[in-house]
Parts: structure tokens; C-alpha cells; sequence
């Protein structure tokens, strides 16, 4: 099919080089024609969409049922707030933060994930708890964000970014120890394959390490073999915890 539309297209790519050789400034002066044109055209479509949509909006306002079930249809668009249970390193239940349910029994920790941005449906804040006891569903964005996180296992390394285009982990008091860095390689790191397997190999060979540069350039290692080695966030800093 692509070889068709090339053959289809020399021809054309022909034409307009033989006028634009020979005919110059006929050839400019129909560029500018098309491009006046074009501008013409594409002002009117916007005034007459802009129209449209006001009318559209003041049709809706004024019509309760309507306005009602528009209303429905985008809050059932919206992403619901939700909370994932994990266990090595994999999610073994999911529900919605505003429903009731029954939390499993021996889960390693729990993300609830806030969809709460104005400006992308689908970005969220990920809250990190650790026992249901602990758990509410308020929370608070940390100042910090660190320069490099690198998770090392064995002679790979792994960059993680613990903030992106559609989540955010610096929240206060998330803790990041063994049970989360592994969660995250085997969920969140799409460019290579790493397997529980080969982390598990590489922890009982002491060889797995997170590297951190901190906001202020300091470097720290977090040894993953040592499961109460990890990091609490807080508001303007951080906490090393061993």
C-alpha cells in the first residue's frame, strides 16, 4: 500500500517541480494565495465552533435533565480514586477508594492512587501504607525530588523515576524500602525484562543496591538485602531509616 502511494505521489512531486522551476513567481504567488486562504478558512471554522459550543453550553445549562446527564457521563469518565494491595512485588487485589471491601490478608503494602490533576485524567498522586491502621485517605505533596534514583542488581542498573508525566511518589511519609523498589522493577520499568527471580538471586547475593543523589547532590546507597534499610519522605526532606 506504501509502495502504491509513493508511486502515485512522484508524479505530482514531478509537476510541482517543473512549476516552481519555471513558473516562479506564479508559484509564489499561489503559495501565498493558498496560505491567505487557508488562514481565511481556518479563522471562520473557529468562530463558527466557538459559536456552536456557547450555544451548546447555554442548551444544556438550561435544561436541568441535560445538564444532568452530562454531568453523569463525565464524572463516570473520570478515573475513581483506587487502592492497589501488593505482595512480592506483584498487585493481588484492586478496589475503589469510595467502596467498601475487604482488605487481603498479608499484603506487603497498599498505593492508593489519587486522580485529582485538572489537567490529565489520568495522572495521580500514590500514597504509600504500610498497615491499615495507619491508613486515611488525606494526603500532601513533598517540596523534594531527588536528581537520580538507580536501582543495582548485580551488574545491571535500573533508572526509576519516582515522578513522571502521569504519577507522582514524592508524597510525605512514603516510605521506599525493598518491598516497593522491587514492586516498581517489576511493574513500572518497561525497558527490560527483569523477572522476581533474577532480584531474588541477586538479594541473597548481597548485590542489590538503590542508588540516590538527593536534591542537594549527596549520594546515598541503600542496601535491598537489608530489609530495614529505606527512606521516608517528608515535607522539605527526607529520612534515612536502617
Amino acid at each position: 500500500m506504501i509502495f502504491s502511494l509513493l508511486i502515485k505521489a512522484i508524479p505530482i512531486v514531478f509537476i510541482i517541480s517543473f512549476i516552481q522551476q519555471n513558473y516562479p513567481d506564479q508559484f509564489n504567488q499561489f503559495l501565498i494565495t493558498l496560505s491567505y486562504n487557508a488562514i481565511y478558512i481556518y479563522s471562520k471554522l473557529q468562530i463558527f465552533i466557538g459559536k456552536y459550543v456557547k450555544q451548546l453550553k447555554q442548551f444544556i445549562d438550561s435544561n436541568p435533565e441535560v445538564k444532568k446527564f452530562v454531568d453523569k457521563f463525565f464524572t463516570m469518565m473520570k478515573k475513581r480514586d483506587e487502592i492497589e494491595y501488593i505482595k512480592d512485588g506483584k498487585v493481588i487485589s484492586t478496589c475503589y477508594l469510595d467502596t467498601q471491601h475487604t482488605a487481603p490478608q498479608n499484603f506487603h503494602f497498599m498505593i492508593i492512587s489519587y486522580y485529582n490533576n485538572a489537567n490529565n485524567s489520568m495522572y495521580s498522586n500514590k500514597k504509600i501504607e504500610y498497615s491499615l491502621l495507619d491508613s486515611n485517605t488525606d494526603y500532601e505533596i513533598s517540596n523534594i525530588q531527588f536528581f537520580l534514583v538507580e536501582a543495582i542488581i548485580g551488574n545491571e542498573r535500573y533508572k526509576i523515576d519516582l515522578k513522571n508525566e502521569n504519577y507522582n511518589f514524592y508524597i510525605i511519609n512514603n516510605i521506599f524500602d525493598r518491598q516497593f523498589f522491587i514492586f516498581y522493577l517489576l511493574n513500572y520499568y518497561k525497558e527490560s525484562t527483569i523477572t522476581i527471580e533474577q532480584i531474588e538471586s541477586k538479594l541473597s547475593e548481597n548485590n542489590c543496591f538503590i542508588k540516590i543523589v538527593d536534591n542537594e547532590v549527596n549520594i546515598l546507597q541503600l542496601n535491598l538485602s537489608d530489609k530495614n534499610d529505606n527512606i521516608q519522605i517528608k515535607k522539605d526532606k527526607y529520612i534515612r531509616r536502617v
